[in-house]
C-alpha cells in the first residue's frame, strides 16, 4: 500500500496525547487498610477491577485503531497488486470536453492529477508510454521513466478537437503491455479506465450555416445534460447589431434554431449566454457573403452544366473559355471538353465531362442510366433515365462508379495525384438526363463530395467547435474481458477504512458501556 497524501497522517499525532491522558488517569495510589474485614471487601472488588481494566485497555486499543484508520483514510491510500510489468501505456484524453470545469477545476486538470497519483504508485523501473488522444494522437513519452512522465504532465494542455475513437483504436494497438485510459467519458476499453468528472451540465452549439436559398441562419444547439434546459442565445454581427432568442431543449436533445438577418454580407456570431460546464462550444461564427464562398469554374461550353451551376447559391460560379497562366485559382475546375482541360492545376478538384479515357466505339441502342448503390448518389432513383450512343469509361484504378449502364460506367470518382477527380463520358445532347430533376441533384451532390459539404472559403480563419464531441461508437469495443492494470490504485480502500473507523467507534461505545 502507498500513501499519496502524507499530510493526511496528522491524526497520528493524537496517539501520544491519548496515551498520556490514559496513564495519568490510571496512576496507582497507596491505601492503608486497618481492618481484615475491610481487606476482604477490597479483594472482592479487585476481582471486578481486573475485568474493568481489561475493558479499559481494550478501549485504549480501539481509540488508537480509530485514529489510525482515520489517518490512513485521509492519506489517500492505494494498493499495489499483481505482478510487476515492464511497460505501461497511459492514454490521456485531451479532447475538447476535457476543458469542462467542475468545482473550479477542469476535467483535464483532474485527469493530470489522477495520472500523477497513478504514476506515483508504480515502481521506479517500470517504463512509461504517455499518449495524448483527441482527433489525432501525440506520443509525448516512449519507454520513459516515471519521473519523466511526471515532468511532462506539467507542460501539456487540452485541445479543442473531438475524441476520435477510430484513430484511438488504431494507436492503442501499437503499444504492448498494460494500458490505462484517463477520460471523462464512458468509453469501453480493453484495459483499465480512470474516469474523471461527474457532471457534464452543458449546452453546446454543434453546427451553424447560412441557408442561401431561404436567407436564414440555421444553428444547432445540443443539451448534453439529463434535465430540460432553457437556452438563451445572442446573435451579433460585425456592424454591432445584436438579437436575442431563447428556447427550451429537452435532455440529450439537439434542436435546430433559425434567425433571418437583414444583411447577407456579414459575419455573424451565435453565442450561448447560459453558464455551463464547457465554454468552448458556446460560440459559433457564421460568415455570409460572396467573399466567403468557394469558387467553381466551368471551362468550355456546356449549357446544361452552366444552367445548373448558376442555380447553386453557395458557390461563386465563373464561366471561362480557357484557363491561362496567371489566372486566379479556383476551388473546383469543370472541363467541358478535352481542348479546355489543363494539366497545371495543383490542389483543386477536377471534373472532366469529355475525357480521353473512354472506350472505342459507340453503342447504338439506348442505354438506361443507373446510380451505383455504393456511391454517394445511392439515395437517388434514376429510373427512366437513358442515353443514346452510349460511351463507357475504361476501368481506372482506385476509381468507383457513380452512374453506370449494363456495359460499364458513365461517371466515376476517386483520387488522382492527391486530388479529387470525376470523369464523365455522357453525351448530354443524346440523353434525357439533363432534363430530369435528378440532374441538378447529381451536380450538387458531386460538388458536396469535392468540398466535403463545406462551402466556406478559408475556414481556418473562423475557429468553431466540432460537430461531435466524440467521433465513433463508444460502445462498439470488445472490452467484456477487462484486464486489471498491475498497479491500479484501488479507490475503495479509503471507503473501507472509513467503514472500519465507524465499526470501531461502535465497538468502543459498547465496551465503554460495559466498563462503566
Amino acid at each position: 500500500m502507498k500513501l499519496l497524501n502524507m499530510q493526511g497522517l496528522w491524526p497520528v499525532l493524537l496517539i501520544p496525547l491519548i496515551l498520556l491522558l490514559y496513564f495519568k488517569k490510571h496512576q496507582e495510589k497507596e491505601i492503608k487498610i486497618s481492618s481484615i474485614k475491610i481487606w476482604d471487601e477490597v479483594l472482592k472488588e479487585a476481582e471486578g477491577i481486573r475485568t474493568k481494566n481489561i475493558n479499559k485497555y481494550l478501549l485504549l486499543f480501539l481509540e488508537i485503531m480509530i485514529v489510525i484508520s482515520i489517518a490512513l483514510a485521509l492519506s489517500d491510500p492505494y494498493l499495489v497488486k499483481g505482478k510487476a510489468e515492464d511497460e505501461i501505456t497511459v492514454f490521456l484524453d485531451s479532447s475538447i470536453s476535457m476543458n469542462s470545469v467542475e468545482k473550479g477545476e477542469s476535467h483535464f486538470q483532474l485527469a493530470k492529477e489522477e495520472i500523477n497519483k497513478f504514476l506515483h504508485t508504480l515502481k521506479d523501473d517500470v517504463r512509461i508510454n504517455l499518449v495524448l488522444i483527441d482527433s489525432d494522437e501525440n506520443v509525448l513519452l516512449e519507454r520513459g521513466s516515471k519521473k519523466e512522465g511526471i515532468d511532462i504532465l506539467k507542460k501539456i494542455n487540452c485541445s479543442d478537437l473531438p475524441l476520435n475513437l477510430n484513430k484511438f483504436s488504431e494507436i492503442k494497438s501499437q503499444f504492448s503491455g498494460e494500458k490505462v485510459l484517463i477520460t471523462d467519458k464512458d468509453v469501453n476499453f480493453d484495459g483499465s479506465v480512470i474516469k474523471v468528472g461527474k457532471d457534464f451540465d452543458n449546452l453546446g452549439i454543434t453546427y451553424g450555416y447560412y441557408d442561401y436559398y431561404n436567407g436564414d441562419l440555421i444553428y444547432k444547439i445540443k443539451n448534453y445534460s439529463s434535465k430540460k434546459k432553457e437556452v438563451h442565445i445572442s446573435i451579433s454581427d460585425e456592424e454591432g447589431n445584436k438579437a436575442i432568442d431563447k428556447s427550451s431543449i429537452g435532455p440529450k436533445e439537439e434542436k435546430d434554431m433559425f434567425f433571418h438577418p437583414e444583411n447577407e454580407e456579414n459575419v455573424f456570431i451565435v453565442s450561448i449566454e447560459n453558464e455551463d460546464s464547457l465554454s468552448e462550444d458556446n460560440k459559433y461564427t457564421i460568415p455570409v457573403g460572396q467573399k466567403y464562398k468557394k469558387s467553381v469554374v466551368l471551362v468550355g461550353d456546356n449549357p446544361f452544366f452552366d444552367s445548373a451551376l448558376k442555380s447553386i447559391p453557395q458557390i461563386n460560379y465563373v464561366k471561362k473559355d480557357k484557363i491561362s497562366s496567371g489566372d486566379e485559382e479556383f476551388d473546383l475546375y469543370i472541363f467541358a471538353d478535352n481542348q479546355s482541360a489543363a494539366n497545371n492545376i495543383k490542389d483543386s478538384g477536377m471534373w472532366y465531362l469529355d475525357p480521353e479515357r473512354e472506350i472505342s466505339g459507340l453503342k447504338t441502342r439506348a442505354e438506361e442510366i443507373h446510380e451505383d448503390d455504393g456511391s454517394f448518389l445511392s439515395d437517388l432513383d434514376m429510373s427512366k433515365t437513358y442515353v443514346n450512343n452510349a460511351k463507357y469509361l475504361k476501368d481506372i484504378k482506385n476509381f468507383h462508379p457513380l452512374l453506370k449502364g449494363e456495359g460499364g460506367s458513365f461517371m466515376v470518382y476517386g483520387m488522382e495525384r492527391g486530388k479529387k477527380v470525376i470523369y464523365s463520358s455522357l453525351d448530354f445532347n443524346n440523353t434525357n438526363f439533363a432534363m430530369t430533376p435528378y440532374f441538378p441533384v447529381v451536380i450538387k451532390e458531386s460538388i458536396d463530395w469535392f468540398f466535403d459539404e463545406d462551402y466556406l472559403l478559408d475556414k481556418e480563419e473562423f475557429i468553431n467547435p466540432p460537430f461531435q464531441l466524440v467521433v465513433g461508437d463508444m460502445n462498439n469495443k470488445a472490452a467484456n474481458e477487462r484486464k486489471a492494470v498491475s498497479y491500479t490504485p484501488l479507490k475503495p480502500i479509503r471507503n473501507y477504512l472509513i467503514l472500519l473507523a465507524l465499526v470501531l467507534l461502535a465497538l468502543e461505545w459498547k465496551v465503554y458501556k460495559n466498563a462503566f
